[in-house]
């Protein structure tokens, strides 16, 4: 069956009313004060140990700051135990678990990690009790599975349950978990669901601690803003009930729906156009893939270095990532350059300082994640990966490159 075309007016007043609409609700977000997250201006909301692990891991430890005791633990178990329920190998795994007793620790050592990556490590979130029954959670941003990762943990703690955490639930590679299973050795949980759910049930039992209870939900709206969960439901219902006027409305809203892939390509590619326009003509820059796409990379250099910086990304259009990489794409063994380049970076709160056979510095670039679509097509974000250039070129003022 042939489809009726959709008359442009259509389109113009649907998006009329829309940014109407959003608008309205963007100044009740300013004058409630929705908008300031201590963490976004901080440039935090994505630094998996120094936020994400640590604050979760205060709420889960049971001698906290926060003076509940096991309450907030208790409450992730139980909630785990009714999602979990029809996997019984699992939910054995921390069966009389001790909760009051139990002390949860971030980046948690368990060794260096051998020649095969079977054993060693660092476990983001440990949880034991008395009896050294134990839970572990690694928790995942942005950043991308370890080899053996999970296999290691299993290893060093044969009987713990592991909660493999992500924004959206993802499964960990196949490199990372080996032959466990999912429902018996780990099970797969999202910050977008378990998480905010959790959180939101810890802010019900601090609602008489203020300080506690802001936190709590400072904390909640950065979660929802790496979900993408910010529109209130008000908000959701009001667009609803204006696309909902007419089936005419309804085709052009699925219209302008099927089409933002393309549009996010669109910007991205405005955004590398303008990036290398405001580096000026002394860069150089190559194209590997197309970039916007997954692991395609744009390479910005100049002729006397060796090394180049790369961005990338780790989904499409998703999770920007910056870092530096050998021109020759030769893996880097100079120990002393690498120690180098990370203490010259590592204080800056741009990213993680990681150790890649070829890259010297990467990070989840925190700008892209946290600047909206609009912000990203007129220019903003451009001039902030300008600035996170020249930020990185200064501090590595006689390093050579």
């Amino acid at each position: 069956m042939e489809q009726k075309s959709i008359d442009n007016a259509v389109y113009i007043n649907l998006l009329t009313r829309v940014s109407a609409i959003t608008k309205k609700y963007e100044k009740i977000a300013e004058i409630t004060g929705e908008n300031f997250n201590v963490f976004r201006i901080l440039k935090l909301s994505t630094n998996e140990v120094q936020t994400h692990s640590a604050f979760l891991c205060e709420l889960l430890n049971p001698k906290g700051a926060h003076g509940h005791q096991d309450t907030f633990l208790r409450i992730f178990i139980d909630q785990q135990r009714d999602k979990f329920g029809k996997h019984t190998k699992f939910l054995d795994r921390f069966y009389r678990f001790d909760t009051v007793s139990a002390i949860a620790s971030a980046e948690s050592h368990i060794g260096f990690i051998n020649e095969d990556k079977s054993e060693g490590g660092r476990i983001d979130l440990l949880i034991k009790d008395r009896n050294n029954k134990a839970i572990i959670i690694e928790n995942k941003i942005h950043a991308p599975d370890q080899l053996k990762q999970l296999v290691r943990y299993n290893n060093a703690y044969k009987n713990a349950p592991i909660f493999y955490l992500t924004l959206h639930g993802s499964l960990p590679s196949e490199s990372s978990k080996g032959e466990l299973a999912e429902g018996d050795n780990y099970v797969c949980i999202s910050y977008a669901e378990d998480i905010i759910t959790w959180l939101e049930l810890c802010r019900k039992e601090a609602v008489t601690q203020s300080i506690l209870r802001e936190t709590i939900t400072q904390y909640l709206y950065l979660i929802k803003h790496l979900t993408n969960q910010t529109m209130n439901d008000e908000m959701k219902k009001e667009l609803a009930k204006e696309i909902t006027e007419s089936s005419a409305k309804v085709n052009a809203a699925y219209e302008i729906v099927c089409s933002f892939e393309q549009v996010k390509m669109r910007i991205v590619d405005q955004f590398k156009d303008s990036l290398l326009k405001v580096l000026g003509t002394d860069w150089q820059s190559e194209q590997r893939g197309n970039f916007g796409e997954k692991e395609a990379e744009l390479w910005v250099y100049k002729d006397a270095w060796s090394h180049t910086i790369v961005l990338t990304f780790n989904s499409n259009c998703q999770y920007l990532e910056i870092g530096i990489y050998r021109r020759d794409e030769k893996p880097c063994t100079d120990k002393k350059y690498q120690s180098l380049v990370r203490d010259r970076l590592q204080n800056i709160n741009i990213g993680k300082v990681s150790n890649y056979p070829n890259w010297i510095w990467n990070s989840s670039f925190q700008e892209w994640d946290s600047l909206t679509w609009g912000d990203k097509f007129d220019g903003t974000m451009t001039i902030k990966t300008k600035e996170t250039i020249d930020t990185i070129l200064r501090l590595l003022v006689g390093v050579e490159l």
